[in-house]
């Protein structure tokens, strides 16, 4: 599942989803987070009652966003997840500039120990990924409150894309990962760091 970690955030931009003000957003996933005035959130709900929006979004975003240089295979885990409502993903008022959360297997647990050796197996991955084509500015723990938690931002240039992303531990055996990501010309990594901490700090896991 991680090779489809940071592809995560891309390619829904067109998706029904309603307005959020400064609210407070309870998600199934296990977690709560307020969104700054002016972010939406995708419905699951129309994703899951209309399924072929999420081909029509993926297809859209192809032709924009460099979307078709993603495996088919990743591709195809990507729509499956966004399919089943097992994605949360939130937007600014920016095009492109979004934020999205989903749960997996694992354990971040000895990540203060082992920092150095994951941080380099990180970077490993990301440029067997892109083709040597990617940068990983920082890479470091970061806890959200009492739980462990890793914290990374990187850059795609195949992609064009720019991400920062920040993993907790919500029990024993799963993480969750959130992912702020926009396009290279868009946001600055720094921005970037700065909207994610500020959101990270909202978060509440269940």
């Amino acid at each position: 599942m991680r090779k489809i970690t940071f592809w995560l955030a891309l390619g829904v931009l067109s998706l029904g989803a309603a307005t959020a003000q400064a609210m407070m957003v309870q998600s199934e996933l296990g977690y709560s987070i307020t969104l700054p005035a002016g972010w939406v959130v995708l419905e699951k709900k129309t994703v899951k009652e209309t399924p072929e929006i999420v081909d029509a979004a993926m297809n859209a975003a192809g032709q924009t966003q460099g979307i078709n240089a993603i495996p088919e295979k990743v591709m195809a885990a990507v729509k499956d997840l966004i399919g089943q409502g097992k994605i949360d993903y939130y937007f600014s008022p920016d095009p492109g500039y979004n934020l999205s959360a989903y749960e997996t297997v694992g354990s971040l647990t000895q990540a203060e120990k082992d920092t150095v050796d994951i941080c380099a197996s990180l970077r490993e991955e990301m440029k067997k990924e892109t083709e040597g084509q990617s940068t990983v500015y920082d890479c470091q723990v970061k806890r959200l409150g009492m739980r462990d938690g890793l914290f990374l931002a990187a850059e795609d240039y195949r992609m064009g894309q720019k991400y920062v992303q920040q993993m907790v531990q919500k029990d024993p055996e799963h993480i969750l990962i959130f992912t702020v990501s926009a396009s290279a010309k868009q946001k600055d990594v720094d921005s970037m760091k700065k909207d994610m901490m500020a959101i990270m700090q909202t978060v509440k896991v269940n």
